[in-house]
């Protein structure tokens, strides 16, 4: 049991670690990129089940998957360069400075789940 113990110790501290290096919207982005490998496996199992692979489809869904991450790279330029005037504009300091990217990202975790979720049912 102490191993067990040890064990969970050394897993925490290393979430920790990890958490504490990216920040809550680096955790946030990996949940996204998490969601997105579901949502591309939970697709590809639900096409093969129902014998309605189609690699036409397939390129589609990884289009719109490296459409998603430019968008999300265009927002976290956004906040930088709000970040970047706020500071020198000196009328009010940005309390959130990845707000825009965060919401983003937030918003397409959001659509992934609903998309696993159509995949699965």
């Amino acid at each position: 049991m102490d191993n067990l113990n040890e064990v969970k110790i050394v897993l925490t501290g290393a979430v920790l670690a990890v958490v504490g290096l990216i920040g809550w919207q680096g955790v946030l982005v990996l949940v996204w990129v998490a969601l997105m490998i579901l949502d591309y496996a939970s697709g590809w199992l639900a096409a093969k089940k129902t014998k309605t692979w189609k690699s036409e489809k397939a390129r589609d869904g990884i289009m719109h998957k490296g459409g998603m991450v430019l968008v999300v790279l265009a927002s976290a330029l956004t906040d930088g360069v709000l970040w970047i005037a706020w500071e020198h504009i000196g009328v009010f300091t940005a309390e959130w400075p990845w707000l825009l990217m965060a919401l983003t990202v937030a918003w397409y975790c959001l659509t992934e789940v609903g998309s696993i979720l159509e995949n699965a049912g």
